[in-house]
């Protein structure tokens, strides 16, 4: 296949664009951010995207949305839709875009499934959602646009984030010898390594169109939703930590609860290969690694071994 990937460094996009260049695929990747890519998205013509069999659309910028919210939205949307139009006019059948959890909201049901209303409460979700909606719209008998709704990602990348529920514990425990807890440590949180959503683009990809045409998926594992508390434990045990606190980061005692029936219907095969455990032990790995190469490479330490960093007190769960 030859896919289109956006957002190449990115923490899925640049696995994304990893897992299928391994796997013999033909991949291209243009850049949100002008770098780190070939082409820049918003320069992207027609005969740019002549014969792709796929688009894989990673998502926006996270770190935009900060600075400047309404602005970095409208810009992310613009860019999603500039890229859909431009893919359905040159003949791409195909569209992967990769949404979140985070279009469901605070989760006023007590489980959310594809069906259940979405109720965005940031610039970023109702981004997404918008982008969603339209997506739809423009679905035709010869451009497929499938969305995928992933749980709240972990796991090792090239390009890591840490503002991110399970990441940024196993961050703050081995920078600091701690992990922060968000509320109360009640809410629930459905969790998805990064390896399994690239397993679930990979299927899609694989399926016979008619079977993803226009289709929602939320991606996870319904025994993968966690109460805080219990992710913080499976990291503490691998990490060897036993200082916590609690933080009020606005998490309610509900959170979000997700069912995955409908993906595992679709694709009885495709079953997430790992749970939070093994991811802690994963990036405790990676950290090691990291530490150990670092070490070899320079004569001082980084500022940020064993210390306290800023990066890993900011916490989402979308």
């Amino acid at each position: 296949m030859k896919i289109l990937v956006t957002d190449p460094e990115g923490y899925v996009g640049s696995l994304v664009v990893a897992c299928f260049t391994q796997q013999g695929h033909e991949v291209i990747s243009v850049s949100q951010a002008n770098a780190g890519a070939a082409l820049s998205l918003i320069q992207l013509a027609v005969t740019d995207l002549q014969n792709f069999d796929a688009v894989i659309h990673t998502g926006e910028i996270c770190g935009t949305q900060a600075l400047h919210p309404q602005i970095a939205g409208n810009l992310h949307y613009r860019d999603a839709m500039h890229l859909a139009n431009l893919a359905k006019a040159a003949g791409v059948s195909r569209f992967i875009y990769l949404s979140s959890c985070s279009v469901y909201g605070a989760g006023e049901e007590e489980y959310v499934t594809e069906e259940s209303p979405v109720r965005p409460q940031t610039p970023s979700a109702t981004c997404k959602a918008a982008i969603e909606s339209d997506l739809l719209t423009i679905a035709s008998a010869e451009f497929s646009p499938t969305i995928l709704r992933p749980a709240i990602a972990f796991g090792a990348s090239p390009r890591i984030r840490f503002d991110v529920v399970l990441n940024n514990m196993a961050g703050l425990a081995w920078t600091a010898n701690k992990i922060n807890i968000p509320g109360k440590g009640l809410s629930w949180c459905p969790v998805v390594h990064v390896l399994d959503i690239c397993q679930i683009i990979n299927c899609i990809l694989q399926a016979p169109r008619p079977l993803v045409h226009q289709q929602i998926f939320n991606v996870g594992d319904t025994n993968h939703n966690y109460q805080l508390i219990e992710i913080a434990a499976m990291v503490a045990e691998v990490f060897q930590v036993e200082n916590f606190s609690f933080g009020h980061h606005g998490f309610g005692d509900r959170g979000l609860f997700m069912t995955f029936d409908k993906i595992h219907q679709f694709f009885p095969d495709f079953q997430c290969g790992w749970n939070p455990r093994q991811g802690a032990e994963q990036l405790l790995n990676f950290f090691t690694l990291t530490d150990s190469i670092q070490s070899h490479f320079t004569l001082t330490r980084s500022p940020y071994h064993r210390s306290e960093n800023h990066l890993f007190h900011t916490v989402s769960i979308a």
